[in-house]
């Protein structure tokens, strides 16, 4: 399961002002929107690390932003996922 919802809330906890949704719908992603579900799914299939991570659509998505929607993706996936990848059929033991 990929977390990009515990991600969007967390980062609203933390910074209620920042506008993740279109202003027009509530509902779809702004850029700082986009740019956080992109990195959650990132984080979350191949682990690691975003500090390397450069993107930043082409200078639209300021150093600040990307520092806070870093560290909060960082938190939200490093809580969530566990540290040991799971095997298909693997969370379906109880039922031998």
């Amino acid at each position: 399961m990929i977390h990009v919802g515990l991600a969007f809330e967390e980062a609203y906890k933390r910074k209620s002002e920042m506008m993740l949704h279109k202003d027009f719908d509530g509902s779809h992603p702004s850029l700082y929107g986009t740019y956080l579900a992109a990195c959650v799914v990132y984080l979350s299939v191949y682990s690691g690390s975003l500090e390397s991570l450069t993107y930043d659509y082409f200078g639209s998505i300021e150093p600040e932003v990307t520092g806070f929607l870093s560290e909060v993706i960082s938190n939200v996936v490093r809580d969530f996922i566990p540290p040991e990848p799971i095997r298909p059929g693997e969370h379906l033991d109880w039922l031998d």
